[in-house]
C-alpha cells in the first residue's frame, strides 16, 4: 500500500505478487484483496473489479458487516463489462459460485427469466439484485419539457432532435409504445405552469426542464405527483425527492474522473492549470476533493484570467523566475554570455490543465513544452474538446482526456450544427432513461450505458455519467 500511495505501481505489483497468497490469515488476504481492487477499479478494469469484490465475499464471516458493501461492488462493477466478456467470464469461472455472479449479471441486462438460475443457485448472494418479478410501472405518455424558443432555444432544439430521434428508433424497434408530447416552457408563465400543463395533457412522466433555474424552480415546489427526470441539476446540495431525477452534463462529475484517471496512472504530485472565476472554482474543488482523497498532492496551482497571461501563470507556478535569476547570477559572475537552459521545478508528475475551451487548451498545452513541461503528461476533460467537427490538433498531441463514447464514435455532429453533438446525446439518453420508466428511480447503482457515457444514479438523487478515457495522438482523439 506505501508503494500505491507513492505512485510506484511496479514495486506494488512485484510484491503482492511475491505473497504466498494460500497462507496467509483471512484477514491479510483481505486486505490484499482490497488493495488490488481499488488499483482495478480506479483503472476501469470492471470485470477484475467484480471478480476480486466475489473472492472478498468467500473470506468474508457470514454475519460480517462489510458482505452487503462487498456484493454491490461486485454487482455494480458487472454492470459495466460488455456481454462478450460477460459471456466469457461465466464459462471460464474459477467457482459455481463466480458464475453464478456473471450469468446473473447477464440475465438482469437483457431481462430474462431467473427461475432457472434460481433454481440452480439458492441462496446466492447476487439474488438481491435481480428483479424481484414485480414489475416496475412504465408510462403511456412522457412529456418533455424545453424552452424552445428565446435566448436558448438552439440548445433546447438539440436536446429534443436528439430525444426525438432515440424515440422513433425505439418505436421502430418496438422497445417503447408509449406516446411523446413536446412543450415550449417559454409559453407558460413559470415551469410548474408548464409541469401542470404537461399533467393535464395525460403525461405520467415529464423529461426536463433544462436550465439550472428552471430545475431548482421545479424541484423546490413540495408536491411532484408525476415522476420528473429534470435535464440539468439544481444549485441546491441537498438530495432530490423520491420522485425526481437530475440528468446533467455536469464538468464537475468529469474533474472527479479526472482525477482517479490520473491517480491509477501512478501520479500523486500535480500542477493544477486553472481559469480564474466561478467555474474554474467549481471544479477546482471536485477535482482537488477526490485528489486529495485518494492520496494525491497539489504541488502548485497557475490561474490564469486570459490568455494574454497564461505564460506568466506557468512562469510563477513553475518556479522559472528563479531558474532565470540563477541564470543571470551566473552570467555575472563568469562575466560571459553563456548558454543555459531553464530548470523547473522537480516535485511535479503531472499536469491537470483545467481549460474552458478548446481555445485555451491549444495555447496552454504548447506552452507546457516551452516552460520545460513538456515531459509532464496532461490530463484535460472534455471542454479541451469542444470543437467537435475540427480536423487534425496537433497542439494537443498527448493530452488525456475524458469524452463522451458518442464522440469517440464518430458520430457526435448534430443535425443543428458543430458545437451540440454533446447536447444531442443528452436527448438521446435522457430518452432510453424515459424507456425504463420507473427502474432509474427505484434506487442508487448503475442505470445503462448511453450516448454521452455510462450513467448510474448517486445518493442525491443525481445521474452520473463515466466517460471514456481518451488521448491525442497525431492530431487525433483516440481512445485510450
Amino acid at each position: 500500500r506505501m508503494a500505491w500511495q507513492r505512485g510506484q505501481l511496479d514495486r506494488m505489483v512485484a510484491a503482492l505478487d511475491g505473497l504466498p497468497t494460500p497462507a496467509l490469515s483471512d484477514a491479510l488476504t483481505l486486505k490484499i484483496l482490497q488493495l488490488r481492487r481499488e488499483r482495478a477499479h480506479l483503472e476501469r478494469r470492471h470485470l477484475t473489479t467484480a471478480q476480486l469484490s466475489i473472492r472478498m465475499l468467500d473470506h468474508l464471516p457470514p454475519d460480517h458487516s462489510d458482505l452487503p458493501a462487498n456484493a454491490r461492488q461486485a454487482w455494480r462493477a458487472l454492470q459495466r463489462v460488455p456481454e462478450p466478456s460477460l459471456d466469457r467470464a461465466a464459462t471460464e469461472a474459477d467457482t459455481a459460485g463466480e458464475a453464478g455472479w456473471m450469468t446473473a449479471a447477464y440475465l438482469s441486462r437483457y431481462a430474462q427469466s431467473t427461475e432457472g438460475w434460481r433454481a440452480r443457485y439458492p441462496g446466492h448472494p447476487a439474488e438481491p439484485f435481480l428483479a424481484s418479478g414485480i414489475e416496475l410501472p412504465t408510462p403511456r405518455r412522457v412529456a418533455l419539457l424545453l424552452p424552445l424558443s428565446g435566448r436558448i432555444a438552439d440548445a433546447a432544439a438539440a436536446v429534443r432532435d436528439g430525444f426525438i430521434a432515440r424515440y422513433f428508433d425505439q418505436r421502430a424497434a418496438g422497445t417503447i409504445d408509449w406516446d411523446l408530447i413536446v412543450l415550449d416552457t417559454a409559453d407558460h408563465a413559470s415551469t410548474r405552469d408548464a409541469y401542470n400543463a404537461a399533467i393535464d395533457s395525460g403525461a405520467q412522466l415529464v423529461i426536463g426542464p433544462l436550465t439550472k433555474v428552471a430545475v431548482g424552480e421545479l424541484l423546490s415546489t413540495p408536491d411532484l405527483p408525476v415522476p420528473v427526470i429534470a435535464l440539468n441539476r439544481s444549485g441546491s446540495d441537498t438530495a432530490a425527492g423520491e420522485n425526481s431525477l437530475q440528468f446533467a452534463l455536469a464538468p464537475e462529475d468529469e474533474a472527479a474522473q479526472l482525477a482517479r484517471l490520473a491517480f491509477a496512472d501512478g501520479h500523486r504530485r500535480a500542477l493544477l492549470v486553472r481559469p480564474a472565476g466561478e467555474w474554474g472554482s467549481k471544479m477546482t474543488r471536485s477535482l482537488q476533493d477526490t485528489w486529495l482523497d485518494l492520496g494525491g498532492r497539489i504541488a502548485a496551482t497557475a490561474t490564469y484570467s486570459s490568455r494574454d497571461n497564461h505564460s506568466d501563470s506557468l512562469t510563477a507556478a513553475l518556479s522559472l523566475d528563479a531558474s532565470r535569476q540563477r541564470a543571470a547570477s551566473l552570467r555575472q559572475r563568469l562575466s560571459q554570455p553563456i548558454e543555459i537552459s531553464g530548470r523547473r521545478r522537480s516535485d511535479i508528475d503531472t499536469v491537470f490543465l483545467l481549460a474552458p475551451g478548446a481555445g485555451d487548451a491549444r495555447s496552454l498545452k504548447p506552452l507546457l513544452a516551452y516552460h520545460y513541461a513538456g515531459d509532464l503528461p496532461a490530463y484535460a476533460t472534455s471542454s479541451a474538446n469542444s470543437d467537435e467537427s475540427r480536423g487534425e490538433e496537433n497542439d494537443l498531441n498527448g493530452l488525456t482526456l475524458l469524452e463522451m463514447p458518442r464522440i469517440l464514435q464518430g458520430t457526435g455532429i448534430s443535425l443543428r450544427g458543430e458545437g451540440y453533438g454533446r447536447l444531442d446525446a443528452l436527448g438521446a439518453d435522457a430518452c432510453r432513461l424515459a424507456g425504463l420508466g420507473m427502474q432509474p428511480f427505484a434506487g442508487e447503482g448503475p442505470i445503462l450505458q448511453g450516448d454521452s457515457g455510462f450513467l448510474s444514479v448517486n445518493g442525491k438523487r443525481q445521474i452520473e455519467r463515466d466517460l471514456q478515457p481518451a488521448m491525442f495522438d497525431r492530431g487525433v482523439l483516440r481512445r485510450r
